[in-house]
């Protein structure tokens, strides 16, 4: 527990170092294009100092621009895992608890019944276009991966015994 604890602290560490870096670079980007609208708008060249702090970073060009604007709009559609350590601890916490009352009360055969209606449901909803949240995604997949398991476990020990 210990471990998972500061792998937690550790990640979270990394992760605000790198938001700092982030917000630094955006900073200095920006103050770099507001020195530049200040000097087109006056019709002045930058100071002497400008300059190398604009060769920094190179300037999109238009087909750069172009291009992150059709990544932004692809991206809209295209999924991603994204889920905190917490949220992944409740979701694998819930699933075992939900796995082991299903177990307990009806055996293999009922528990890869009754999954397999639940990640026919999934396929479904996500069929007829809705977007559930990341938490109930994870939980489809993980019942689907739960129903696969149990219906080779359940195969397996029939031609065992």
């Amino acid at each position: 527990m210990l471990f998972v604890a500061g792998l937690y602290a550790y990640l979270r560490w990394e992760d605000s170092k790198h938001q700092a870096e982030v917000a630094r670079k955006r900073e200095a980007l920006y103050a770099r294009r507001r020195a530049q609208l200040a000097a087109q708008r006056s019709g002045q060249a930058p100071d002497a100092t400008e300059p190398a702090l604009l060769d920094d970073v190179p300037q999109p060009s238009d087909a750069t621009e172009a291009m992150w604007q059709a990544s932004v709009k692809k991206e809209a559609f295209h999924f991603r895992f994204r889920f905190s350590l917490r949220e992944l601890l409740m979701l694998m916490t819930a699933a075992a608890v939900t796995f082991g009352l299903i177990r307990i009360l009806g055996g293999p055969a009922a528990t890869e019944s009754v999954l397999g209606l639940v990640a026919l449901a999934g396929l479904i909803v996500f069929a007829c276009g809705y977007e559930p949240p990341q938490n109930v995604v994870l939980g489809w997949w993980l019942i689907l991966a739960m129903y696969v398991f149990i219906s080779i476990l359940t195969f397996v020990w029939g031609v065992l015994v």
